[in-house]
């Protein structure tokens, strides 16, 4: 009777432990995916177009007016 009951108890420990630990690890791969998380489409700046001229781009033929001071 009494081994029974020791027996009993040792498999209650081993499945609140083993419980405890999935739980936690289940908590911290949450926290690890919260972290990882993608940012938002809206805190995102689009790409430019790719039919802008780039910032450095600067017309050859002459057609563009002359800002910069360039003869």
């Amino acid at each position: 009777m009494i081994l029974a009951l020791e027996i009993i108890g040792i498999v209650v420990a081993v499945l609140l432990i083993a419980g405890t630990v999935l739980r936690i690890r289940k908590v911290r791969r949450d926290e690890m995916r919260e972290l990882s998380r993608p940012l938002e489409r809206r805190l995102v700046s689009p790409p430019p177009s790719p039919y802008a001229p780039s910032k450095g781009f600067r017309l050859l033929d002459g057609s563009a007016s002359h800002s910069h001071g360039h003869p």
